[in-house]
């Protein structure tokens, strides 16, 4: 006779504790036909908590891919400056003079060294590409 009572009601519809018994015989037998909305109730309230739960864990799925992803551009981040700062290191160890500058010849020169040779193709430079690089530069 009150909404908490009708709440309770429908709760004990949900869980499944005795409803039949309890509460749609007695219904049935006061309003014919009532077992109808019963079992409507029973489909609306499960295919809404059912959305619920899949909607929680799409979210969920959604948030991890994105930090993700921020986590594969931090790491393309980390992975060029890495690289920016050994090219650094390895042009400073090819200035032959110790003037601070690089000079065409003095990378010319260091590219015969299989050393030098093994640290650009750490850092995925060709021969060719050392030149491009040095005129970009």
């Amino acid at each position: 006779n009150t909404l908490l009572g009708t709440m309770f009601t429908l709760l004990q519809i949900m869980t499944g504790d005795s409803w039949m018994e309890a509460v749609v015989r007695p219904v049935e037998n006061q309003i014919p036909g009532m077992s109808i909305a019963f079992i409507a109730f029973l489909a609306v309230a499960y295919f809404a908590l059912m959305n619920l739960v899949t909607a929680v864990i799409v979210d969920n799925a959604l948030m991890i891919s994105c930090e993700d992803k921020e986590q594969q551009v931090k790491a393309k981040k980390d992975k060029k400056l890495e690289t920016v700062n050994k090219l650094r290191d390895l042009f400073c160890d090819l200035d032959a003079d110790g003037s601070g500058t690089l000079t065409r010849d003095e990378l010319f020169a260091s590219m015969s060294n299989e050393a030098v040779k093994n640290e650009f193709l750490l850092l995925d430079i060709e021969q060719h590409q050392a030149s491009e690089l040095f005129d970009l530069l």
